[in-house]
């Protein structure tokens, strides 16, 4: 083990020991080399800037060592000094720009005006923003998509400005600020929630207040600096200078690999999409739209007495839950296919006793709660009154109301409804606990907070937060793959253990070994929890890197060891020993956001993806309109019998992410300046620049055009520049 330690420089930081400070910087970068940023910025040797507790002192103190360091090298390996320069120079650099923003973040916050209304009125008027907003939404795109005449499933995710934002981001956005600001209204409430003298306002509208509009975009600033700080701290994004315009350079940070970053961001419209797709194909559209008439015609109550709601017929909140139960569905099985047996096993709450089908449960009723509220409070809204929009609920009536509508006891009702309320210090996000706490045991209800329920992200936020252990699905998952793959005629699977000591002396065991084509495939699996952050992707990165080196190893002693191993093997093998051009190595996940990476000639892919390859090569492109779904067109990932090149070619650019990636175009996200002297940084992105599932796109080397009417003198809309006539008209 080294003498020089992360651990150890930060003692020297803390202590203001400027030698051994220097000291342990050059032993830990002769040891780190070009990984000494990324290690020390992950480390915590200096206080994160966006913390309360972040010292200019120290950021001033680790410069002067590194100045030590520095001339005392300088003179003798040019190579050398110069890359440890340029680390150093852009640690400093990093963190003193983030801390500075956040400065200037925090001086205009506190001088803000909307700080000093009512604690309730603040929160009501960010709710009223939200479901408003949400509101103008859904009507344009309904305009939009009745207009058109089809639904991809893209329509919400495409960019719609000029700044490449489109109506999901601005959505999430919002409610991320949303979640920003309420933490900050609790903590300057400090304490003094209860208790407060008015329990409603009326004059709520969130339009036409400065000083509301203000702390929204510090809050989207706030939220830009935290992203930017987690992307520096847990991925080691770097940057470089980017020319903004002639006279102004930002900082512009990227990932150290961006097409890495790239397929991560294709993964996150791929879930969406694969949500899309399950929803389409098994929701009853014409029940769904008999159901939303019904509601529409028995949801009257009386809007100046919100809580009246919960005096309806049982039978209106029955046809809410069919009207969200295609969403539900989706999710559940989802959730069986991720969590396998475990899902009727797992406990979350404080007392670790509200099983996931109860959790469950909680969804139904707050989403059949959210479409009957917003089903009657839109038909009456005005842009003048926005009083009804987001209902103040005693959580006791909310209680009492899903006890008596889903038979749970009263107790286990109310501790469900806890795990869905935001207070201060909230167990997770307000994407997660909609309902926002306001004191004396009430909360602000908003429909939209609750009907952008991801329901399968929030389990996974549980899992993560009761630190709950999913690695035994890994188990199921394998016997499921190696059952699904026998059946596959071009695919041989070994069946048996295979576990013994190796030639350096520890054991190893192999997952999954088969041949295909003439080659030995090893393939490890990892059972992980999808993530959701900065933080939270490095960890599941760490996990598959480390599956890596675990089936390089294994490589290696099926190499070296080729005759042991064929003694445990049900399966023939090559029977003269096999070299590494042999062997084709995979790391096989439950989740999308590494699919397509090649790490150390390991392919890493998706269990859905790699068993596509084998048993549903058959693509098909769908189309859904009103009351309808029909197979536009189709292509195959292999004719006649599939070869080690086809697959091979698969795992680089599987067909699941290709459309997507294809469309992606890198765009810069500048930050908002708040001082004129704030530094200006930029964030790499990756946006849509154009639909993947666009008909018109679809269809081109298919034969066919399902698109608008064209002329057939006019230019195909397929891009390829011949006539229609001649091309997709034919």
């Amino acid at each position: 083990m080294s003498e020089f330690t992360y651990e150890g420089l930060k003692k020297y930081i803390r202590e203001k020991d400027l030698q051994s400070c220097a000291k342990e910087i050059i032993g830990l970068f002769l040891i780190d080399g070009k990984k000494f940023y990324r290690n020390f910025m992950l480390s915590g040797c200096l206080t994160d800037p966006l913390s309360r507790k972040f010292k200019n002192e120290e950021l001033e103190f680790f410069f002067k060592a590194c100045q030590l360091v520095h001339k005392s090298i300088e003179h003798r390996d040019e190579e050398f000094s110069t890359d440890f320069k340029d680390a150093f120079i852009k640690i400093i650099s990093t963190i003193n720009d983030i801390h500075r923003a956040e400065r200037s973040n925090e001086g205009r916050l506190f001088k803000n005006d909307f700080l000093n209304y009512p604690f309730t009125k603040q929160v009501q008027m960010m709710c009223t923003f939200i479901e408003s907003q949400s509101f103008y939404v859904n009507k344009k795109m309904s305009s939009k998509i009745k207009s058109q005449g089809y639904v991809t499933g893209m329509e919400y995710e495409l960019p719609e400005t000029e700044i490449q934002v489109s109506v999901a981001d601005v959505m999430e956005n919002n409610i991320e600020i949303m979640d920003t600001l309420i933490r900050l209204l609790h903590f300057t409430a400090n304490g003094k929630i209860d208790n407060q003298e008015i329990k409603s306002f009326q004059d709520i509208s969130p339009y036409g207040i400065p000083s509301l509009q203000e702390i929204m975009y510090l809050a989207l600033h706030r939220d830009y600096l935290e992203e930017l700080w987690s992307k520096v701290k847990y991925r080691g994004w770097n940057f470089t200078r980017h020319q903004i315009d002639k006279k102004v350079y930002a900082h512009y940070y990227s990932a150290p690999i961006a097409d890495d970053y790239k397929k991560e961001r294709a993964a996150v419209q791929r879930y969406k999409y694969r949500d899309y797709i399950n929803y389409g194909k098994r929701n009853d559209f014409k029940k769904m739209s008999y159901s939303i008439k019904e509601i529409e015609q028995k949801s009257n109550f009386s809007l100046s007495s919100p809580s009246s709601v919960f005096s309806l017929e049982r039978e209106v909140f029955q046809l809410g839950e069919q009207v969200i139960e295609g969403a539900l569905n989706v999710s559940i099985r989802q959730l069986n296919e991720d969590l396998g047996s475990l899902v009727d096993h797992i406990m979350i709450g404080q007392d670790k006793n509200i099983s996931l089908s109860e959790l469950y449960e909680g969804f139904k009723y707050l989403l059949s709660l959210a479409f009957v509220y917003r089903t009657n409070s839109h038909s009456h809204f005005a842009d003048d009154d926005f009083t009804y929009l987001t209902p103040i609920f005693e959580l006791k009536e909310l209680e009492s109301h899903f006890a008596e509508l889903s038979g749970l006891g009263q107790e286990k009702a109310k501790k469900i409804i806890e795990l869905f309320v935001f207070r201060p210090k909230p167990l997770l996000d307000i994407f997660s606990q909609p309902l926002i706490y306001i004191g004396d045991e009430r909360i602000v209800f908003t429909p939209e907070l609750v009907l952008q329920f991801n329901m399968n992200r929030i389990v996974g936020r549980h899992l993560s937060h009761w630190d709950i252990n999913i690695s035994a699905k890994g188990t199921e998952l394998e016997k499921e793959i190696i059952e699904v793959l026998s059946l596959a005629p071009h695919f041989s699977v070994n069946t048996s253990k295979v576990k013994f000591e190796a030639y350096d002396g520890r054991d190893v065991e192999y997952d999954l070994i088969a041949t295909f084509d003439n080659k030995v495939v090893l393939i490890e699996l990892k059972c992980l929890n999808r993530p959701f952050s900065s933080k939270e992707i490095k960890q599941r990165e760490d996990e598959i890197l480390y599956g890596v080196t675990q089936i390089n190893r294994r490589a290696d002693i099926l190499i070296n060891q080729w005759d042991k191993v064929q003694q445990y093997m049900n399966i023939p093998l090559p029977k003269t020993p096999i070299v590494a051009n042999d062997i084709i190595k995979i790391v096989c996940t439950n989740i999308f956001d590494f699919s397509g990476r090649i790490e150390s000639g390991v392919y890493i892919t998706d269990v859905s993806s790699f068993l596509k390859f084998f048993l549903d090569p058959k693509v098909e492109e769908i189309k859904l309109e009103a009351g309808s779904r029909n197979v536009i067109s189709q292509q195959k990932l292999w004719t006649g019998e599939p070869k080690i090149k086809d697959l091979i070619n698969y795992l680089k650019c599987p067909i699941t992410i290709e459309g997507l990636l294809n469309k992606l175009a890198e765009v810069p996200r500048k930050n908002v300046i708040i001082n004129e002297d704030d530094p200006h940084l930029a964030i790499q992105d990756f946006v849509l620049d154009g639909n993947p599932f666009d008909f018109a796109a679809l269809s081109k080397s298919k034969g066919s055009y399902l698109g608008e009417k064209v002329g057939r003198n006019d230019p195909c809309p397929c891009d390829s520049g011949k006539k229609f006539k001649k091309c997709h008209g034919q």
